[in-house]
């Protein structure tokens, strides 16, 4: 059931609520969203439960309100495998516990929404619980730059090839490049190329520093780039590679 403060602060008018909200100091804030009135409106007998479908818990994973999320169920309301992937997509971590502990579905959208954020907390709670999952995640971390996730994703399900690095190249994510080759994963000259095409140059003076190839098209289009200074452009194109 709902803390006393906020049945108070849901009972209070328009006027009421924004002077609590503007005028006292220190006061905690009070975060009143549909889940919370809808699920107050049916202890009331002024909503009904058949009428909520799996919305009901969705809305409350999707605004982190563990409370509005455990009441919800206690009422007998549906949920399915989109309320982890809101819980996982808004970061909120508890939610997502509480609903895979309790048997609802999750499913490779699951920690396909938690990367796409960044949201590290979320990711390893699926990936720890053998959340259903694919390759995917570890390239849109690297493309994302969210290294942790990339670390994270990449020990648990891999993989080891290519895309990685040009995904984290394509981004302009040098931290996440720089795990790339300090792993020993494997790189090739589309990482250059993506690199360049991009204007990510720091990403492309690593590349070409520690040895990436490099194709003639990328090469060349260098050699005519007359917005490029010299000694950057000396730098990439006299890597041995």
């Amino acid at each position: 059931m709902f803390t006393l403060k906020k049945l108070a602060y849901h009972a209070c008018d328009q006027r009421d609520k924004h002077w609590y909200n503007t005028v006292p100091n220190n006061v905690p804030k009070i975060n009143i969203e549909s889940c919370c009135d809808y699920l107050i409106q049916i202890t009331k007998g002024k909503k009904s439960v058949r009428n909520t479908t799996t919305v009901l818990c969705t809305t409350a994973s999707k605004y982190g309100h563990l409370d509005c999320l455990i009441f919800a169920r206690q009422m007998q309301c549906s949920w399915d495998s989109q309320t982890c992937r809101v819980a996982a997509r808004n970061g909120h971590v508890e939610c997502l516990k509480y609903a895979h502990e309790h048997g609802c579905l999750w499913d490779n959208l699951t920690s396909y929404n938690a990367v796409k954020k960044g949201h590290f907390h979320c990711l390893k709670y699926a990936l720890d619980n053998n959340c259903p999952s694919r390759n995917i995640i570890t390239y849109f971390a690297a493309a994302n730059g969210n290294l942790n996730c990339l670390r994270y994703a990449h020990e648990k399900i891999g993989p080891s090839n290519n895309a990685i690095a040009f995904f984290a190249a394509l981004g302009g994510h040098l931290n996440c490049l720089k795990y790339v080759h300090e792993k020993g994963l494997p790189w090739d000259e589309s990482v250059c190329n993506a690199s360049y095409t991009n204007r990510h140059l720091d990403c492309l003076e690593y590349a070409r520093k520690h040895g990436c190839p490099m194709d003639r098209f990328t090469r060349k289009r260098i050699v005519n780039d007359k917005g490029l200074e010299k000694t950057t452009k000396m730098m990439i194109l006299n890597s041995k590679k």
